[in-house]
């Protein structure tokens, strides 16, 4: 008798339940229209990747430098028009250039943000946009040496950024 009272129960949960309709999603947001305005470093992460992947503990893994160096000094101004200005007051200036032009790699879809001044260039890699609508955007920065006979990730850093306008 219990059995068949769980099953009938059962049933009704399943008749009674109908699928959630889901909103329409909207238009895609203009992922470099986004990337423009004024950028703030809030803070700044530093992971060994050879700690990650030798699997030591998280506190040797990864560090937060934000304080170490002074970034929150550092300020990026990506404008409209494509040019671009850096003040880093006392923080170290991760772009190298104090000025110059800016694009992305894909306008639809963009992974980096490529800076350029005459023959120099910098490329930034956006580590996400799911707080951008937030104001919040993170860049990643992974420095290479070699070990052999490739080119290995050593060295990653994390830059969390919030718009200033």
């Amino acid at each position: 008798m219990k059995n068949l009272l769980i099953i009938v129960i059962g049933l009704a949960l399943i008749i009674s339940c109908t699928p959630d309709e889901f909103p329409p999603l909207g238009d895609r947001p203009d992922r470099v229209q986004q990337l423009t305005g004024a950028w703030k470093v809030t803070q700044v992460t530093q992971t060994d990747n050879d700690a990650v992947r030798k699997g030591f503990p998280f506190f040797a893994q990864q560090q937060d430098i934000t304080s170490a160096f002074n970034f929150t000094d550092l300020e990026i101004v990506l404008n409209v028009d494509n040019s671009f200005a850096v003040d880093a007051g006392t923080a170290p200036n991760v772009i190298g250039m104090t000025a110059g032009q800016w694009e992305t790699d894909d306008a639809e879809y963009p992974s980096e943000v490529i800076f350029k001044n005459g023959g120099q260039q910098m490329e930034i890699g956006i580590g996400s946009f799911a707080s951008i609508g937030e104001g919040i955007l993170t860049l990643k920065v992974i420095r290479y040496e070699d070990k052999g006979d490739a080119l290995q990730p050593v060295i990653t850093y994390e830059y969390k950024l919030k718009k200033q306008n």
